[in-house]
């Protein structure tokens, strides 16, 4: 059955991968692909056994949906190689060409040369380009057309081998995104029964970007930083385009390393996190699930209540009913949405960040995403994905700073700042509005930025952190370093004044009572 023994480990892997996740949670569990059976192939062992191509198939399919953070449901239907023209530089790029029932994604050969993910819900018209002989770079090439009549958009592909198979696969696939399909999500949204005594949700609204309803005072320095910010990114996307579908290169990297603009923190994060092919793919369901959140009785509804108040109080936002009450929709609409992770600490603080920069609906696609996608198994009751993910950063300390790897081992604090820091991507440790540029890099390019600001931060402490006598110092040490990491676009809401005053009023107070006591 095996042609050898990397092969075998492989399978073993895949078995071993599928027991652990069934005892994280025990609602999952191995079901073979049917469609599996049926599927029209190229190139695929007909000796091989059902079980094996089922387990390849998952595996493929989930480093296809990594690769390109598409949604969980996306199954690689198969891949071919070709070229891609790029118009930003008159090139033809070689790489592969990745086909799922829902999107056409292409991905260079020299790693991260240029990628691009195609939602087959925006093709227009799939065809064949028939050329000379002579015109050897557009050989056996095909023209996919996304966009509407005022804002079309081609994509070139060629040298593609069996021309014909795909684009007999891809008219396959875009037949069966014309049909009216039936939404799992809203489905099961339907078998969900509230008791009869509930009253209904009054009218509400989805809140927009606190920050718009919120604004802060401007400051002329950092207007023209935001500014500038926005016309270099206004540029790249007249060059490489915009939204899901534009060319990601190198370049916009660079982009969101400098900090994203805040009028375009929403459009970006929802782009690069795959967050909005969620959204586009469940229209309506989030107003549903709040209408029915809402009245649900829940232990989930109780611990949201009681963290609302707690969640970044400093933000004039929080400090009022309607950012309050958008959050409190977002946490239990979650809680709903996804009831075996239902609410955990650390998703308040979160879901508040997500809420200022980003309209309502978008802020709990991104809180979805954050949770399922992005840092699967974080945010449960066993926080089994962080706990795995502090054993990885511990095995990094001990690559890169060994010398205070054994320090920090000897005070046990590597679990203790991994938690905090990795729960909320830094937004409880850091002032929010420096965290936010964290969270630019974080979207875009996942899970190992968090471990490599971990350590960034560990280096930049390391000759302090090796001089404390013990886990008190140390964890003092790091919270007065990071709660002093400053950014200058801020605009004055890193500590709201009034708060501050507010704040500093209740512990002159306090201070007097305890003096006042016999």
């Amino acid at each position: 059955m095996f042609m050898s023994r990397n092969e075998t480990f492989t399978l073993m892997e895949q078995l071993v991968d599928l027991a652990m996740k069934r005892l994280i949670d025990d609602k999952r569990s191995y079901s073979e692909d049917k469609e599996l059976l049926n599927k029209l192939s190229k190139n695929v062992p007909k000796k091989a056994s059902f079980l094996k191509r089922d387990l390849d198939a998952r595996a493929q399919s989930e480093a296809y949906r990594l690769m390109f953070r598409l949604p969980a449901a996306e199954k690689l239907d198969g891949s071919i190689d070709c070229t891609m023209f790029t118009p930003y530089n008159k090139k033809h790029i070689n790489g592969r060409l990745f086909l799922s029932q829902n999107y056409i994604c292409f991905d260079s050969r020299v790693k991260a040369q240029v990628s691009v993910v195609i939602p087959l819900r925006e093709i227009v018209v799939t065809e064949k380009i028939e050329t000379n002989v002579s015109n050897q770079p557009l050989d056996k090439a095909i023209i996919v057309t996304t966009g509407d009549v005022l804002n079309r958009t081609n994509f070139i592909f060629a040298q593609i081998l069996d021309r014909d198979f795909l684009v007999e696969k891809i008219a396959e696939l875009l037949a069966k995104t014309k049909e009216p399909t039936r939404n799992k999500l809203t489905e099961r949204l339907k078998l969900i029964k509230v008791s009869p005594d509930s009253k209904p949700t009054s009218d509400w609204k989805c809140q927009q970007a606190l920050m718009r309803t919120f604004p802060l005072s401007p400051i002329p320095d950092v207007y023209k930083k935001q500014e500038r910010k926005v016309r270099d990114w206004e540029e790249h996307f007249n060059i490489y385009g915009r939204g899901v579908s534009m060319y990601r290169t190198t370049d916009v990297f660079s982009l969101v390393l400098e900090g994203v603009p805040d009028h375009l923190r929403m459009e970006i994060w929802m782009s690069f996190s795959g967050a909005a092919h969620e959204k586009a793919s469940h229209p309506g369901y989030y107003r549903k699930l709040v209408d029915k959140a809402l009245v649900q009785q829940s232990t989930a509804n109780d611990e949201i209540e009681r963290d609302l108040h707690r969640s970044l109080p400093e933000h004039p936002a929080f400090q009022n009913t309607i950012g309050i009450d958008a959050l409190r929709r977002v946490l239990c609409a979650y809680a709903l949405h996804n009831p075996s992770i239902g609410y955990c600490q650390a998703m308040n603080i979160v879901a508040s960040v997500l809420l200022i920069y980003c309209n309502e609906e978008e802020a709990f696609w991104l809180l979805a995403t954050l949770c399922e996608n992005l840092l699967p198994d974080y945010y449960n009751t066993r926080v089994v994905g962080a706990v795995v993910d502090q054993g990885i950063l511990d095995e990094l300390i001990l690559e890169h700073l060994p010398s205070l790897h054994d320090k920090l081992n000897q005070l046990g604090m590597i679990n203790m700042i991994s938690l905090s820091w990795f729960l909320t991507i830094f937004l409880c440790v850091m002032p929010y509005e420096s965290a936010v540029n964290v969270m630019d890099c974080f979207f875009y390019d996942s899970a190992k930025v968090i471990f490599q600001v971990a350590l960034m931060l560990l280096e930049w402490n390391q000759e302090k952190l090796l001089e404390c006598r013990d886990e008190g110092e140390a964890m003092q040490l790091l919270s007065d370093y990071l709660i002093g990491v400053f950014n200058d676009e801020g605009r004055g809401a890193i500590r709201n004044k009034v708060y501050d005053d507010q704040k500093r009023v209740k512990t002159n107070e306090s201070k007097k009572k305890m003096i006042r006591k016999p």
